[in-house]
């Protein structure tokens, strides 16, 4: 109960439910600002590829057993590949096709073999079409790149939210770009987010909440001092006593004319539910 309480002290204040809602708005307009951070930190990666290549190369010509690791590392590729290729069904000429698109993409990638493979077994575990899996990654080693993430961990985040709200993969660009904005509007990071927005994107999704207004939340909790953890658990109890209110509340609510419900949810939204509670208390904590 001290969770909620301390979540409703903070979305109720006076400006708290406009936060949600302004910090909404910031969050979901900023489309398309992930790629400039990304590609800031990532150029120089880029730019040195070709060199790195021809070093290692010669590298490789000259060391003592380089011929054995090119092979340990093949092996180790393809041992990586045979994983993957368990979690879908295609013919031999899709696989070839699918296997050399990923050797394709981690020539120019800031990230390691290993863990782009890791990244797509995640992402094709996670119910992400094959075919798809690649632009996923593609989107998820940005922000992994931005905010300071494990690709692995970003992918799960994108794959599973994505999941949760039933979005399309050709919104992930835009998933993405919420993540990063919600980092910059909140106090919180993307480590943080990837291991704990799962305890609560699926009660939201399935209460109808927008995952803008959601992460809005979040950034309004977090901003406030609330640990991120915390703010997950505490957002995701006020939406259960919205949905299902206790019998003291209910009775409450309704002698202030408040309704509470998944309707109200749906047809007002989150931050519109607060403000009607903040409106009808007159901002009295007892009440709220």
């Amino acid at each position: 109960m001290a969770n909620l309480e301390n979540t409703l002290k903070i979305l109720f204040k006076a400006d708290g439910v406009q936060n949600v809602t302004n910090k909404a708005g910031r969050i979901s307009s900023k489309i398309g600002a992930i790629d400039d951070a990304a590609r800031n930190i990532a150029q120089p990666f880029a730019n040195v590829f070709d060199w790195v290549v021809k070093i290692d190369a010669a590298m490789a010509a000259m060391a003592t057993g380089s011929l054995a690791y090119s092979i340990k590392r093949a092996g180790d590729f393809e041992s990586q590949f045979k994983e993957i290729s368990t979690l879908f069904n295609t013919n031999a000429n899709n696989l070839d096709t699918f296997r050399q698109s990923i050797v394709d993409y981690a020539k120019d990638s800031t990230q390691s073999i290993q863990e782009i493979n890791d990244a797509i077994y995640s992402a094709i575990s996670a119910g992400t079409d094959y075919k798809d899996s690649l632009d996923l990654i593609e989107e998820s080693e940005k922000l992994a790149v931005a905010g300071k993430a494990e690709l692995n961990d970003v992918t799960k985040l994108l794959a599973s939210t994505m999941n949760a709200y039933g979005k399309d993969m050709d919104e992930v660009q835009a998933v993405s770009d919420l993540f990063f904005q919600t980092v910059k509007e909140g106090q919180t990071t993307i480590p943080e987010l990837s291991q704990s927005l799962a305890q609560v994107s699926s009660t939201a999704a399935g209460a109808k909440i927008p995952l803008e207004e959601l992460l809005a939340s979040i950034a309004t909790l977090t901003a406030s001092g609330m640990p991120t953890s915390q703010a997950m658990s505490s957002i995701k109890q006020a939406i259960s006593n919205i949905i299902k209110p206790t019998t003291k509340a209910k009775e409450v609510a309704d002698k202030l004319g408040i309704e509470f419900g998944a309707a109200a949810l749906k047809s007002d939204g989150f931050a519109a539910v607060l403000k009607n509670v903040y409106d009808a208390t007159g901002g009295n904590a007892e009440q709220m």
